[in-house]
């Protein structure tokens, strides 16, 4: 039986990375989407125990308690493309930040990226710069390393997706705001966004000043038309009476944390970039098929 894509995320802090894993269960649970229709479930019962406690935590405002590298979660679903329908499935690991820290890498870590079929990195703004371009660093060396012939001009193969992470905090929000990046849905509850399109811009606004310039170095190491830029938010934003987004309430205060009222978390692009790496993940493997079937 043919394995389903592997996706290995990594980046952020522990915290973060955690809250952005339990979000993804909140995402899910808000119904069928354009996308189609998802489900996550833990592929042991140690991940499905933390899935369950870590989305009611985020839902009730509480710490989310910290994902290890030995879980794993099945991300399923449900595609529905004009008169086609059909079920696709992705396993997703979290890769522990502090085995990046130093060399050799442990195992499970090597392990995890080495067989990966795609990657998604955590941008968070905050984060120690110099131990995040470390990490960085020592993945992308690790991953080439097991790549060998698969590299493409000398960078990775892999398709990869860039998270900037919660753009709900309000130093993030400064810098969409000054770049006029942020939107507001049109439709819905009117909730602020970050267009795909966008999210570059906002990426390299946050990171370059500091030691971890994001874009340059993953322009260095992985294939430019592999890689997507996104931003999420874990916690969304707070609502009034009627269920929708007042942008005006973001004024005047000094974090969103304070302006009271906050309905259960709305995950803001959360599942959507998992997505779609994963469907770069499955057009890069049918690729390499027909590739290899060309061959005398």
């Amino acid at each position: 039986m043919k394995r389903p894509p592997r996706i290995a995320l990594w980046g952020g802090s522990d915290e973060a990375r955690s809250r952005y894993l339990a979000a993804i269960q909140l995402a899910t649970e808000e119904g069928p989407s354009e996308s189609g229709i998802w489900n996550i479930e833990g592929r042991s019962p140690e991940a499905t125990r933390w899935l369950v406690t870590a989305s009611a935590a985020l839902s009730d405002r509480k710490p989310v308690p910290l994902a290890t590298e030995t879980m794993t979660w099945r991300v399923h679903g449900e595609v529905r493309r004009l008169l086609w329908r059909g079920r696709t499935a992705f396993d997703l690991t979290a890769v522990d930040t502090a085995a990046l820290s130093s060399e050799p890498f442990d195992e499970p870590t090597a392990e995890a990226i080495a067989n990966a079929d795609a990657l998604v990195m955590l941008y968070e703004l905050g984060d120690d710069a110099a131990q995040s371009r470390e990490a960085f660093r020592l993945l992308t060396a690790e991953a080439m390393a097991a790549c060998g012939a698969r590299l493409v001009r000398s960078r990775l193969p892999h398709p990869l997706a860039v998270i900037t992470l919660d753009f709900d905090r309000l130093d993030v929000l400064r810098h969409a705001i000054d770049g006029r990046w942020l939107n507001q849905a049109p439709t819905g509850r009117r909730l602020p966004c970050i267009l795909d399109r966008d999210a570059l811009g906002l990426l390299r606004s946050l990171s370059a000043s500091t030691e971890f310039d994001v874009p340059k170095l993953v322009q260095q190491k992985f294939v430019d038309d592999r890689v997507s830029y996104h931003a999420s938010s874990a916690r969304g934003f707070p609502l009034i009476a009627n269920e929708n987004f007042d942008p005006v309430r973001l004024l005047g205060v000094s974090s969103p944390a304070d302006q009271g009222d906050w309905q259960p978390p709305l995950p803001i692009n959360v599942l959507e970039p998992i997505i779609r790496i994963h469907r770069a993940a499955q057009r890069s493997s049918r690729t390499a098929r027909l590739t290899r079937g060309r061959r005398p």
